[in-house]
């Protein structure tokens, strides 16, 4: 049954909340920003990654994502806007489309991966704060291609330069620029 304006008034600040929990994962998994990848979980959140990972996010965190990271040259996680929640009091679900590129270092020549799923989370607020406690990943289609761009050439060939992991990525500046002391 569709929500009331009223209801979708009262819920605002809850499901702004729970969209920046999700920004924040993006943005841990890709700068690979461990404190912060941490701090989108519930400590006594589950991981359901079919084929990939299934268990506690503790483990997830402590002995699969380094690895992971250390695979892949870069990543972009991209989440879409058309993200359903569902809030009920301090719980919430939610179903967020994502895109997401991985470029891989390969035999002497990277190659990249591009998937589209969603994430299907449970959130709980604890504390007046929103983070997940069980994601799980369903991924609806891939694609994988032989090669990846030359960043030596650039596109158009313009020359730039990828951006980073934490903390080197400009972004740790750029947020770190807005604080007042």
């Amino acid at each position: 049954m569709a929500k009331t304006v009223s209801q979708y008034a009262c819920e605002m600040a809850d499901r702004e909340a729970i969209r920046e929990c999700h920004a924040r994962y993006a943005r841990a998994i890709d700068r690979t920003d461990s404190a912060l990848l941490r701090d989108v979980f519930w400590p006594d959140a589950t991981l359901n990654f079919e084929g990939l990972y299934e268990g506690e996010v503790g483990a997830y965190l402590e002995q699969i994502a380094p690895g992971a990271a250390a695979q892949m040259e870069q990543t972009a996680h991209l989440m879409g806007n058309n993200t359903l929640i569902d809030i009920a009091g301090d719980s919430a679900v939610a179903e967020s489309y994502i895109l997401a590129f991985h470029r891989f270092p390969g035999e002497g020549k990277p190659f990249d991966l591009l998937l589209g799923g969603r994430y299907l989370d449970r959130l709980e607020k604890r504390d007046d704060v929103w983070r997940i406690l069980s994601r799980k990943l369903v991924c609806d289609w891939f694609r994988e291609f032989p090669d990846s761009a030359d960043w030596q050439k650039g596109f158009f060939g313009l020359q730039m330069t990828p951006g980073g992991r934490f903390p080197r990525d400009d972004s740790y500046r750029h947020f770190g620029s807005s604080k007042t002391e």
